[in-house]
């Protein structure tokens, strides 16, 4: 025959698994009893240890002593059953939560013996709740550091979250109407319906965004990129978290510089024909000046005195230098208001052109020529860009004093900074730009040298090309080192 089932042990077994402890303090004799699993809670042995109600209380956090004991106190005095949830610290230290419930036990008169009841360590789920907390305060705080509007909707539309950026478009007597509610009704029929699509539209693809100009129940009138995505809860319901930048300012920005632009263009239009019809009207009488000029050196020389010979001379050189100043303005002019005639442009053929054209100067000055091969194929107007090529060979020639004289021409596919553009560079061993004069040099008419160094010139050749590159949307710049020599970059698509 089997033997009965030991209840005690059975109990304390129950106990451990569930992790519930039970305990017993009698009113008369101040006894007070612990399960085997309490006495593991609070990292004791049975054995060595036999606890008080003070020292009971004292296992505690010093914070939370005072209510238990008048937890305790009431209980019996009432008879009401309790229940907290608190903080313990084990004899070896380590923190704790608890949960604990008592309740009264009466002897036949009504009067109340003794207190029992039960015991659990309930830290893990309360370290989950405090985290879940913590996620909570971080989470609501994150939402709202941030500048932009931030809320969440289910799928009846209602807005069930969102963040002070938020809220604070509404008015403050209509706060209270926005968690919980659609607010649609805050808004015309229009706005609703683009609402509802890009909301709709998160739902079912998951993503969706806008760009919206809406009237706002504070009575602004805001324009908002928003951005919603579609999520689910652990329960499976499904939510769209939607991100609202206030891009008000930056439309308004946009439009002003638009406006700015267009009047800086028709402003440059208006300079360039200036400069076109002045260059251009202004040629005649100036040819009239250098003409008469001649003329009355010609026909008079031998009635004036070397004095007045020297200033008709001085007219002539200076109608001369006007002309040239003119024309090379006329030039630049006519960069900005010709078409450009756009074609797939053979590089190395227009390079082999001009150093064709050049040959008798290059073997004249003694230049060395390096050409990379294969250079790429790029669309542009081949003419202007031979204009390019011409003027930056040409100079590097010029403004050289080397005995022999060095020129590469090549094209850097990998520019770090223009990944995406040809790069191409003159590059040669001449006299080189002192710092302080490199943002000069593309100025029209600024020269960096007397108009007798260097066989002269007009001082707008740089100009002019750079402006050249920048119609076909490139850039130009120069690296240059005094006395070292200089190497010329423009940009192409290639």
């Amino acid at each position: 025959m089997k033997s009965p089932i030991n209840t005690r042990m059975f109990l304390e077994k129950a106990e451990k698994i569930a992790g519930v402890g039970h305990w017993h303090y009698n009113i008369e004799t101040q006894d007070l009893f612990w399960s085997e699993q309490v006495y593991n809670i609070h990292g004791l042995n049975p054995k060595k240890y036999k606890p008080t109600v003070d020292e009971a209380v004292s296992f505690y956090h010093p914070d939370d002593r005072e209510y238990v004991r008048s937890m305790v106190e009431t209980c019996i005095e009432t008879s009401k059953p309790y229940e907290f949830n608190l903080r313990l610290i084990r004899r070896d230290g380590e923190l704790r939560y608890v949960r604990s419930l008592g309740e009264t036990e009466k002897d036949d008169h009504g009067k109340v013996i003794a207190i029992f009841g039960v015991f659990q360590d309930v830290t893990e789920s309360k370290l989950r709740e405090i985290e879940i907390v913590e996620k909570e305060k971080f989470l609501e705080t994150m939402m709202n550091t941030l500048p932009d509007a931030v809320f969440v909707k289910d799928e009846k539309f209602r807005i069930v979250r969102a963040n002070d950026v938020f809220l604070n478009m509404y008015p403050q007597d209509k706060r209270d109407k926005v968690i919980g509610y659609t607010t649609l009704e805050d808004y015309d029929a229009k706005s609703v319906e683009k609402f509802l699509e890009f909301d709709k539209l998160a739902f079912k693809e998951g993503f969706s965004e806008t760009e919206e100009t809406l009237c706002f129940p504070d009575g602004i009138t805001r324009t908002l990129l928003t951005k919603k995505a579609r999520f689910q809860n652990v329960q499976g319901h499904q939510f769209i978290l939607g991100v609202a930048t206030d891009v008000t300012i930056l439309k308004d920005a946009e439009k002003s510089v638009l406006q700015a632009n267009k009047e800086l263009s028709q402003s440059n239009a208006d300079l360039e024909d200036f400069a076109y019809i002045t260059s251009h009207d202004l040629k005649e009488p100036l040819r009239g000046i250098y003409n008469y000029s001649q003329f009355v050196l010609e026909d008079c020389a031998d009635k004036l005195n070397e004095e007045d010979v020297d200033k008709l001379n001085t007219i002539v050189r200076l109608s001369k230098r006007m002309e040239s100043l003119m024309d090379a303005l006329l030039e630049y002019s006519r960069v900005g208001r010709t078409e450009l005639a756009m074609q797939d442009t053979d590089i190395n053929e227009v390079i082999r052109e001009i150093i064709d054209d050049l040959s008798f100067q290059v073997k004249q000055k003694n230049v060395k020529m390096t050409v990379q091969k294969d250079l790429p194929n790029v669309i542009c107007d081949r003419v202007r860009v031979g204009e390019v090529f011409r003027n930056l060979i040409t100079n590097a020639i010029k403004y050289n004093d080397q005995d022999v004289k060095t020129i590469e021409i090549g094209c850097d596919r990998a520019h770090p900074k223009h990944l995406d553009k040809c790069v191409f560079f003159v590059k040669d061993n001449g006299i080189g730009i002192e710092p302080q004069h490199v943002d000069k040099i593309f100025k029209i008419f600024k020269r960096l040298h007397g108009r007798n160094d260097y066989d002269g010139g007009t001082g707008s050749g740089l100009t002019i090309i750079k402006k050249i590159i920048k119609r076909h949307d490139g850039e130009m710049w120069v690296e240059s080192k005094h006395g070292k020599g200089s190497t010329f970059y423009f940009t192409l698509e290639c």
